[in-house]
C-alpha cells in the first residue's frame, strides 16, 4: 500500500522542481508527477472555479483535514476584514490563506478521496488556481454507479457552488465567497424602497425582468442572450438602492437569478487581468445571473480596458449574463464601452430629483416612520408636510434628504423645538491661552454663519402647519444642509451606498416665519 507521506513529500519535490525551472504545460506537468507519485489513484483536475471544496466541507456537507506535515504546505497569507458594511453587526477580521501548494484528506458519503490545490503563475494570465482529485483506484472498482466516484463527487460540490441560498457571491481580493451578511442587508430590499419617475422606472424593470423571460426571444433572433447597462449620475440619487432592489426582486423569481457582486479586480497576490478572467469564467457557471460592477470608472483602468472589453467580446459565450455598472462619471469611461452596442446597451440618468420624486421620498418616509403616531406622537408628520419639505428642499440629492431627516429626527430625540435661537458654540484654546467673552465668542461664531447663509428662496407654509414642531426642527438642519452643499463639489456628495454618520447640527439663529426658505442651486 502507498505511504502517504512519502508519495506526497515525491509530488511536492516535483512541483518545487517544475516551478523552479523553464515549463511549457504546468497542469500537465503535475498532472503526471501526481500519476508517478499515486500510482494507486486515479488523478482528475479541475478549475478552482466554480468548485469550492473547501466551502463545501466548511458547510458541514463533507470533511476536509488539511495535511501540513513537514511544512510541505505554501500559503500566502491575507487579511479580510469584517464582513458587513458596520463593526457593530457582530462580524470578526480574519486571516484566509491564498494556497500555493496544499493537500487536504476529503471524505464525502463515506468516500475517501485526496485533493491537491495549487496555483502557479501564467505570463500576460496571471495566478491559475487548480484542483487535483486523487481517487484510489480499488474504491472506483466497486462503485457501482454510472459515474465515477470523483464525477459524483465534482456534480455535489458544483452544483452546492453554483446555488445561493440567502448569499450574494462578491469578488474581491482575488476570490469569489459567498456573503450571508450583504444578503441580510438587501434581502427586504422592494422596488417601493425606490424613488424614480415612473416612467424610468418600468422601463429599468422591463429592462431586467424581460432580459430573462426572453430567452426563447434571443435565440430566434439569432442574437447572443447577453445584456448590460450603465446607471449613471451624481452620488446619491438611487443608483445602489436600485441595484439592491434588483438583487431581492431577481432572487425572489421561481427561476431565482443569482447576483454576483464584484468589489475590485486588484489583489496583494494577483494581476488585476486575472482577476477579470476568473470573475467571467464564475459568471458564466453561474448563468443566467446579474453581474454586477460598482462604480465601473475605478474598476476599468487603462491597464485592464483591453482585458475587460476581451472577456465582454470574447469568444467565450456570455449567454445569460446580464451587467449592470454604476458609475457617478460617465464622461471618465472610455466611450468603447459607453456607446459601443452589445457592451453596455442602455444608459439611465440617476438626475437630482424633482419636487415629485422628494415629494414622493418625503411619503415613503412618512410611512417609514408611521406617520403621525411614530413614537407615540413624537413626530408630528401631517400628509401636507409632505409638499412643503419637498420644496424647501430643492436642489437636493435622496441621501442628503435621507440626512435631513436623521439630522432633524435626532435633533427631536434630544429635545430640540425648532425655536432655540442659538447655542453656546464649543471652541477649543491653548490651555495657556485668555479666554475670550463667551457673549463675543457666541456673536463672532453667530455672525460667521450668517456671513456665509446661502441664497434660499421663499416657500409659504400653511397656518396649520407654521407650529409644527418636525418642521421647526428639519429648517435648522435644513440651514447647515445646505451650507455644506455649497462649500462640497457634486461629485464628492454623500451616497446612500455607505452609512452615513449625521452631520453635528450647527444651531442658527432666527425665528421661523411664515415663509420657509429652501436652497437654491446655481
Amino acid at each position: 500500500m502507498e505511504t502517504l507521506t512519502s508519495n506526497h513529500a515525491h509530488a511536492y519535490a516535483g512541483f518545487k522542481n517544475h516551478a523552479s525551472s523553464t515549463r511549457i504545460s504546468t497542469e500537465f506537468t503535475v498532472l503526471d508527477q501526481l500519476r508517478n507519485a499515486y500510482p494507486n489513484h486515479t488523478v482528475t483536475y479541475a478549475a478552482k472555479s466554480p468548485f469550492d471544496f473547501r466551502g463545501y466541507a466548511k458547510a458541514g456537507l463533507a470533511s476536509a483535514e488539511i495535511d501540513k506535515e513537514n511544512d510541505i504546505y505554501n500559503a500566502l497569507k491575507c487579511f479580510r476584514k469584517a464582513p458587513g458594511p458596520r463593526r457593530d453587526t457582530g462580524g470578526k477580521p480574519s486571516l484566509c490563506d491564498v494556497v500555493k501548494f496544499g493537500r487536504w484528506n476529503f471524505t464525502w458519503e463515506e468516500h475517501q478521496y485526496i485533493l491537491y490545490e495549487f496555483e502557479y503563475e501564467e505570463p500576460l494570465r496571471g495566478p491559475v488556481p487548480l484542483f487535483f482529485i486523487l481517487t484510489a483506484k480499488e474504491d472506483e472498482a466497486v462503485n457501482e454507479e454510472e459515474n465515477s466516484l470523483t464525477d459524483q463527487l465534482m456534480f455535489a460540490v458544483g452544483e452546492w457552488s453554483t446555488s445561493l441560498q440567502d448569499d450574494i457571491y462578491v469578488f474581491d481580493q482575488q476570490f469569489w465567497q459567498k456573503s450571508h451578511e450583504l444578503w441580510e442587508s438587501i434581502k427586504d430590499s422592494t422596488w417601493g424602497d425606490v424613488i424614480l419617475p415612473p416612467d424610468m422606472k418600468q422601463s429599468l424593470i422591463a429592462d431586467v425582468e424581460g432580459f430573462f423571460d426572453n430567452k426563447e426571444i434571443y435565440k430566434r433572433l439569432a442574437v447572443p442572450w447577453k445584456r448590460g447597462l450603465i446607471l449613471h449620475g451624481v452620488p446619491g440619487n438611487g443608483k445602489t438602492i436600485t441595484i439592491k432592489a434588483l438583487i431581492a426582486a431577481l432572487a425572489s423569481r421561481p427561476d431565482n437569478i443569482p447576483s454576483l457582486y464584484v468589489k475590485s479586480f486588484d489583489s496583494a497576490s494577483a494581476s488585476s487581468t486575472g482577476s477579470i478572467q476568473t470573475i467571467f469564467s464564475h459568471a458564466r457557471a453561474m448563468a443566467p445571473c446579474l453581474l454586477i460592477f460598482e462604480d465601473l470608472d475605478s474598476l476599468i483602468t487603462d491597464k485592464t480596458r483591453s482585458y475587460f472589453l476581451n472577456e465582454v467580446d470574447g469568444l467565450e459565450s456570455n449567454d445569460g449574463i446580464l451587467m449592470i455598472g454604476s458609475t457617478n462619471h460617465l464622461d471618465t469611461l472610455d466611450p468603447a464601452i459607453t456607446k459601443r452596442p452589445s457592451r453596455f446597451d442602455r444608459k439611465y440618468h440617476f438626475r437630482l430629483p424633482g419636487e415629485d420624486e422628494r415629494a414622493a421620498f418625503c411619503w415613503y418616509w412618512r410611512e417609514k416612520l408611521g406617520g403621525a403616531g411614530m413614537g407615540d406622537g413624537m413626530v408630528d408628520f401631517p400628509e401636507e408636510l409632505c409638499g412643503v419639505i419637498a420644496k424647501i428642499t430643492e436642489g437636493f440629492s435622496f441621501a442628503y434628504m435621507k440626512e435631513l431627516f436623521v439630522m432633524a429626527l435626532l435633533a427631536l430625540v434630544r429635545g430640540a423645538t425648532g425655536d432655540e435661537e442659538s447655542e453656546k458654540m464649543v471652541v477649543v484654546n491653548r490651555a495657556d491661552a485668555v479666554p475670550p467673552p463667551v457673549e463675543e465668542e457666541e456673536d463672532n461664531a453667530v455672525a460667521e454663519l450668517e456671513k456665509k447663509e446661502p441664497d434660499l428662496p421663499e416657500v409659504p407654509i400653511p397656518e396649520g402647519l407654521r407650529a409644527n414642531v418636525f418642521l421647526k426642527v428639519l429648517r435648522v438642519s435644513l440651514k447647515t444642509l445646505v451650507d455644506e452643499m455649497e462649500n462640497t463639489e457634486v461629485t464628492e456628495w454623500p451616497s446612500t451606498k455607505k452609512e452615513i454618520s449625521p452631520p453635528v447640527a450647527v444651531p442658527i439663529r432666527g425665528v421661523m416665519k411664515g415663509n420657509v426658505r429652501g436652497p437654491r442651486r446655481h
